[in-house]
């Protein structure tokens, strides 16, 4: 499972957490995994942190339950995924 969760950043602001501008240059490359799991990738990024040059490639995460699909969900993540399972189409250019 591939978790990049910034949205409750805003929320703990008083960790110090609070000075954090942007995630950059993340890169995740050759994943293969089975899980139980319907939503496997999650890059969730706050409006204000957005997460820029995100890169995936040759990921492939499929559902340890036959016939079952599984999901990628983005949010203010930019950049490009190629050769992935599930397909990647929500990271914005």
């Amino acid at each position: 499972m591939i978790i990049l969760d910034l949205l409750s950043i805003g929320s703990l602001g008083s960790r110090g957490y609070d000075n954090i501008e942007n995630i950059t240059d993340l890169s995740f490359t050759a994943i293969t995994k089975t899980l139980v799991a319907k939503n496997v990738i999650n890059l969730s990024c706050s409006q204000t942190i957005g997460c820029i040059n995100i890169n995936i490639d040759r990921v492939y995460i499929t559902s340890s339950t036959p016939d079952k699909k599984v999901l990628a969900n983005c949010f203010n993540a930019h950049d490009k995924a190629t050769h992935t399972e599930p397909a990647i189409k929500c990271l914005l250019p």
